[in-house]
This record gives structure tokens, sequence and C-alpha cells, in this order.
């Protein structure tokens, strides 16, 4: 490594001591020249730091020699064309200064019919600069911008950094062309699974929803929102689980969702929510909690099950019951109902009305509530049976 060294003696300094600020040098004092042959640039820089040191001013500047220069070309040229991101530089006006073989291999002409054209009409075919054009946006901005494109079913990515001289004017810009087209299709198959688990959640056959530490809805799914007949603006962030519950509602949510927080779950529990129009919604509510790297409550997450079908078979169903008792008692006849046991040796009296109380003169209470015996209670019936069978 040659460098030429040009220096003005300013004053010299003896031994170690501390060198007094330089005096001024005559306007006709000639500078000290002198050719420093290192191969380092940091040997360089000590030798100039000496020389200040010495009360010298230098000024040096890096001499290569041609074939120094020609083996550095020919390694920046190497590096250059195997980067797998397209490079390629433009001067002020747009125009390729120069570029790498992976812009080559993208553009797909020679390099003859690349350089000196305008980027627009090697990248893109156009007569001029696309809309949103990161070279015309970086020069107005000064900084860094970027654009992503499609081109012959692949997906680049654009990136133009400028590069200012001492001046502050643009000198070149650097454009990089990377292929993201894998990154972009992991990123649509994420995006289109995101979607799908998103559909799960809204459109399930039940309700979700997550609430803070204070119950305010954080999230719910459609479902649930149909059920109640909101908007997801109308209740996430603005209203608590509470306000739309009713008293006795309330109240079990006053009581469970302390639990919650604290560690235990909520397990089929029966409450009531109030929709929009002000009915009620009875549910099936099952809840566990979200919590962070330190185990504090983040938020509840809640499954939840409209009861109102439910509701109205239960409510069917003991009607029925209802009619059936109130059959049962006051038929004429003597009915018994019994449940066979020890392989049909016996039976055991699960009910029997009126009618037969009054026809064997047998008290109801005579049956246990576990069952008594047919062959113990005393019917006749039994006792022939057992005659019988014996």
């Amino acid at each position: 490594m040659n460098r030429k060294i040009e220096s003005r003696k300013i004053k010299p300094a003896k031994g170690r001591r501390k060198i007094s600020p330089p005096e001024p040098v005559p306007a006709n004092t000639a500078p000290l020249r002198a050719l420093l042959v290192e191969d380092s640039a940091m040997d360089a820089e000590l030798v100039a730091r000496e020389l200040r040191r010495a009360g010298f001013d230098p000024v040096w500047k890096r001499v290569e020699t041609a074939e120094a220069l020609s083996a550095a070309s020919r390694q920046w040229r190497a590096t250059f064309d195997a980067l797998r991101e397209a490079i390629f530089l433009l001067d002020r006006e747009g125009r390729i200064l120069r570029c790498n073989k992976a812009f080559r291999d993208i553009v797909q002409k020679p390099f003859q019919d690349i350089i000196g054209r305008p980027c627009h009409e090697v990248v893109h075919g156009a007569s001029q600069f696309i809309p949103d054009c990161p070279f015309i946006k970086m020069k107005e901005s000064r900084i860094r911008e970027t654009m992503t494109i499609s081109r012959n079913g692949r997906w680049h990515q654009l990136t133009a950094d400028p590069v200012w001289d001492e001046e502050d004017q643009l000198l070149f810009a650097v454009h990089v062309m990377a292929d993201i087209t894998d990154a972009r299709r992991a990123e649509e198959d994420l995006r289109q699974s995101a979607e799908r688990i998103q559909n799960l959640y809204d459109h399930a056959p039940c309700g979700y929803h997550s609430l803070d530490k204070d119950g305010l809805f954080v999230e719910i799914n459609e479902t649930e929102l149909g059920w109640l007949d909101y908007t997801r603006e109308e209740l996430v962030g603005k209203k608590a689980f509470a306000d739309i519950s009713t008293a006795a509602g309330r109240a079990k949510f006053k009581k469970t969702f302390p639990l919650l927080q604290k560690g235990s779950l909520v397990a089929n529990l029966e409450t009531e929510m109030i929709r929009k129009d002000g009915t009620v919604l009875p549910v099936l509510l099952n809840s566990s909690a979200v919590r962070d790297d330190q185990g504090r409550f983040v938020m509840s997450r809640s499954t939840v099950y409209d009861r109102t079908e439910l509701q109205k078979a239960e409510s069917a169903l003991r009607e029925s019951e209802s009619r059936f008792r109130e059959l049962f008692n006051n038929m004429k006849s003597g009915v018994v109902i019994y449940e066979a046991v020890a392989d049909g040796a016996d039976f055991l009296i699960k009910d029997f009305n009126t009618g037969a109380e009054r026809i064997e003169k047998i008290p109801r209470t005579s049956a246990t509530p576990d069952g008594a015996k047919i062959t113990s209670i005393g019917f006749p019936q039994g006792k022939s049976w057992q005659s019988t069978t014996t």
C-alpha cells in the first residue's frame, strides 16, 4: 500500500513534553513531501499520528498501484455478482450506472442493453417512472423508500437508498431488487390459515368471548354477537359482562369471576344474559384464564351455549311429568310401577298410585325411597305370584 504524505512543519516537540499550540506557518513555507509504503492502513495512520505529535500537520491520501486497483476491481465485481439480491446503481436521472449478474438474470437482458438505460424502461418496460416509484420518492424524502412489484409470476421488493456527496447532493442511488416470492407465499398461507381460524372462531356453533381483569369484553365472536343482537363495536372495550347480565347473573358473576382470576375454572355455570332488546338469554358458561409468563391474569377464555331450546325442552318435560303425575294419581285403577331384581326372582316397588292404595289398603309410605320388595309389601298379587313361581 503506497501512501503519499504531504506535511508542513509546525513546531518540533522535545521528548514527550506537552506540545504547545502550533505557530502559524509562513505562506512561502514549502511542504514536506514523503512516500510511505505500508501494507496496513492502520500503520499509515499511526505514522501520521506520530507526525502530528511531532508538530507536523500531515495531509495524506491513498495511492494504489494499477495492479492493485485492477485486483480490487476484480474482487469487487466477483463479490457484487455473487450476491443473490439483484443490485443496480442509478444516477441522478434514474439511469443505470452498473448492475450485478442477479439483476441481469431477472430482467433477462445483456449488460450492454442495461447500462445507461432508464430503470423504468429496463425493469418495468415503461416509458416513464411508474406510480409510487421508490427512486422518485427517495429523491423527495431523502431516505430509503420501498415498494413491492410482481414480475413474471415472481414477487420482488424494490429498495432505493440515496448516497450523498460532500455538498449533500445526490451522488447516486443503490437499488436492491429482492425476490420475496417464497416469503410472500408463506405470508399468504399464514394469512389464509389465520382467516380459517378466525372464521372457525367467529362462526362456531357456540359463543366465544374474553374478558379483561375488570370484566370488560376484549373479544367476542359473531355467534354470540348474533344471539345478543349487539355489534362488536358496542361491546368490546365498552361493556362488562355484568352490564348485560340479569340480577341473578350479576350475582353469579361477582362470585365466580374473582375465583377464575385466582386460578379456579368455571364449569357448566347456568346464568342469564340480557339481549339488546331487553329479553333474557339463558346460557351455559365455561371459562378458563389466560396468563402471562409471570402467571398474572391477562384475560378470560369462555364458551357460551344458548340454553333457550334446552330450557324449553326442560320446561316441556316438567309439564309432561306434571300431566303424567296428575293422570297417574287420579286413575281409578290401581297402578304399580316396579323393577325386576335378582334376575326376576323379585321386584322392587318404585311407585304406586292412590288407586292401588285404595284397592290394596296399603299406604304409599310403605315403599321406601330405595324401593320395597313386592313380596314384602303385602300385595295379594305379589303373594300369588310368589306361590306360582316357587
